[in-house]
């Protein structure tokens, strides 16, 4: 469990890296990844 919770972590600041980077950009990639992040948050 404490393997998963240190990989969840990792992509999670890949993803934020990720959205800070493409912060202007509303694609439909960039938007899936917001949904993406914004669905995880609410679990």
């Amino acid at each position: 469990m404490r393997a998963e919770h240190a990989v969840q972590r990792r992509l999670d600041a890949i993803a934020a890296a990720l959205l800070e980077m493409h912060w202007g950009d509303r694609s439909e990639e960039f938007e899936d990844l917001r949904n993406a992040i914004r669905m995880e948050q609410e679990t």
